[in-house]
């Protein structure tokens, strides 16, 4: 009899095993695109935070002309490195204080599909540190600049998520859409 139960319990441990097996196996193409390894994402390096700084443009506070954001000498550049491009709207502006480090939280909602790359699948959140010269106009803004409509550039690198933000204007998507993808920075 004892061999019995053993052989009972084999067989339920093999079609359990043999179950759990299928369903792996049925389920491995379905969900999300694996994320690059970090080996495989480039590093954040100068020639890279002249185009990602994680800044916003100051014509995004009303200083200067939105005209001036078209002419960005750096745009052909930034738009043809850019994992994704995507419209958005500032969500929320929240002041930060840790210790004697002063920031502000800015969450950021996708509005409509990538103009290049995925759009990202929910609100994002970036830091901005007192030594940011964003940190001002933001001081200065304040809660106004919630709704405010911009141009999320983003970029994955070894460190994680850095982005630029632009006007959203007739003239910037054009330049965004003349802009060949890939293209290395020229010196």
């Amino acid at each position: 009899m004892r061999g019995k139960i053993q052989l009972q319990g084999t067989r339920r441990a093999f079609g359990a095993y043999a179950l759990m097996g299928a369903w792996l196996f049925a389920t491995a193409g379905c969900g999300s695109k694996p994320k690059p390894s970090v080996r495989s994402l480039p590093s954040y390096d100068a020639e890279q935070a002249t185009l990602f700084g994680d800044v916003f443009l100051p014509e995004l506070f009303g200083f200067g002309s939105e005209r001036a954001a078209a002419s960005d000498g750096l745009l052909r550049d930034r738009a043809s490195r850019a994992d994704s491009i995507v419209a958005a709207r500032v969500v929320t502006i929240n002041r930060e204080t840790r210790g004697n480090t002063r920031g502000y939280s800015v969450v950021l909602a996708p509005a409509g599909s990538a103009l290049v790359g995925t759009t990202p699948s929910g609100p994002l959140t970036f830091s901005i540190a007192e030594s940011s010269p964003v940190f001002g106009w933001l001081e200065g803004a304040g809660t106004r600049w919630v709704g405010t409509r911009l141009l999320l550039f983003l970029r994955e690198f070894q460190d994680g998520t850095h982005f630029f933000g632009s006007v959203d204007s007739a003239e910037v998507r054009a330049a965004i859409a003349a802009a060949p993808r890939g293209t290395p920075v020229k010196p």
